[in-house]
């Protein structure tokens, strides 16, 4: 598949539903009495996986296209399942899954957790009196009497924090999670929606403190899926670099956990427009409209990784492409995860004749307009496939990917739309 050099990009640009809320949600809704509505759940295999792990545990689940239904057996309500579960690929999905089972009298064996769970997961649960074995996977036994959570996180990570705030849906008592920084709430905003008693404080220090009540009444609910902000970040960075243009996105989750792309595209001189700003099933959405603009290089503070961890690939070709230099930094806490992808980035970059260069904590990448002319093989990283086809419109020369087939297993539609916009991408057999 090759992208070259557009003219300008015009029109609306329809995206699929956040990923990382409809995990949360379809988990959420398996333990809510009563029916759950996902309105524009997104397709993929981690989605499908998720669905497959609700039924394990005895919801019943009804996916057509973009609408799910989920009949959800309440807070404790959760059945053994009957065989190994599968979380697939998916860390998130793994930690959620860990979590919400853990409570729970049955042996529940996650045949997908190639390693030990994060030691600041498996210690509270170990606490709670939950039972983890390492034997063909992960092998959670709950308790007879689980004991309620008191844990602190020593470095953000989204996933744990929820883990830890599923777990506390079937324990009697409080419990309660303090966590350095303010960063992604979609757990408690979702939690709070389908009934749950759940408060947050921040302190002085900076520290957050999230009080959960356990053996909430929850409900099922509609939800409308606010778009997934990272697979945004694509077209947001296209309409930004092709002279002339001028796209809408609409729906666009901008919870201010998400929006560090969104924060760092706006200082570097980004023409991002927010109108019919309003609320969805507790997250804030807006439509954006992004006009062509001329970027300048910034410093990247180290304190924004979390916030654009799923972002840098997208942001890295605004750099490419932005007027001098663009410094990251902080970026030894992404290697720790992701550190294989951050090095598949500054490989492609550099095929692409742009100037990158990178230490363990920090990227450089210094910006110009005559970059591009690469072939790169993306594998099963569909960021980086999608960040190529950008750079291919945006800079001088054509950039083709040899194995585009992750793109379509995240987002089926990601080429027809930019097409429909007039971007020159073409796949060939």
């Amino acid at each position: 598949m090759t992208a070259r050099r557009a003219k300008a990009l015009k029109g609306s640009f329809t995206l699929p539903g956040d990923q990382a809320i409809a995990l949360r949600a379809v988990l959420i809704g398996a333990t809510a009495l009563g029916q759950t509505v996902l309105d524009g759940i997104p397709g993929g295999p981690t989605i499908e996986t998720a669905l497959a792990v609700a039924r394990a545990f005895g919801a019943r689940v009804d996916h057509d296209g973009d609408n799910c239904i989920i009949d959800g057996l309440g807070v404790g309500g959760l059945l053994a399942p009957l065989g190994p579960v599968q979380t697939g690929a998916s860390r998130l999905l793994l930690l959620l899954t860990a979590g919400l089972v853990a409570p729970y009298r049955f042996a529940t064996n996650l045949a997908d957790a190639a390693d030990a769970l994060p030691t600041e997961l498996s210690q509270p649960l170990g606490l709670m009196g939950t039972e983890l074995s390492g034997v063909d996977g992960m092998t959670l036994m709950g308790p007879a009497l689980p004991l309620p959570i008191t844990a602190k996180i020593t470095e953000p990570s989204a996933g744990i924090k929820s883990a830890l705030l599923l777990a506390g849906l079937a324990i009697p008592g409080v419990t309660q999670i303090t966590e350095p920084a303010v960063g992604r709430d979609h757990t408690e905003i979702l939690l709070s929606h389908f009934g749950a008693s759940i408060e947050s404080q921040v302190d002085g220090q900076g520290w957050r403190t999230i009080v959960l009540t356990g053996q909430p009444d929850l409900r099922g609910q509609f939800l409308a899926l606010p778009a997934d902000t990272a697979l945004a970040s694509f077209p947001i960075v296209a309409a930004l670099l092709v002279p002339g243009s001028e796209v809408v996105l609409p729906n666009v989750l901008v919870n201010p956990g998400r929006t560090g792309l969104i924060d760092t595209l706006l200082e570097m001189g980004g023409n991002i427009e927010f109108f019919n700003q309003r609320q969805s099933g507790g997250e804030f959405v807006a439509d954006l409209r992004i006009r062509h603009s001329r970027l300048r290089g910034i410093t990247i503070p180290a304190d924004r990784t979390a916030a654009l961890a799923h972002d840098y690939h997208a942001l890295a070709v605004a750099a490419a492409l932005a007027d001098g230099e663009t410094l990251l930094l902080g970026l030894e806490q992404l290697r720790r995860r992701d550190g294989d992808r951050i090095a598949a980035l500054q490989v492609a970059l550099t095929a692409n004749h742009v100037t990158c260069e990178e230490t363990p904590d920090r990227m450089s990448i210094v910006g110009a307009d005559r970059c591009g002319g690469a072939s790169i093989a993306c594998g099963t990283d569909y960021r980086l496939a999608m960040a190529m086809l950008v750079l291919g419109l945006a800079g001088r020369d054509a950039v083709t990917v040899t194995d585009p087939a992750s793109i379509a297993a995240v987002f089926p539609r990601f080429v027809s739309q930019f097409v429909a916009l007039g971007a020159p991408i073409d796949a060939r057999k």
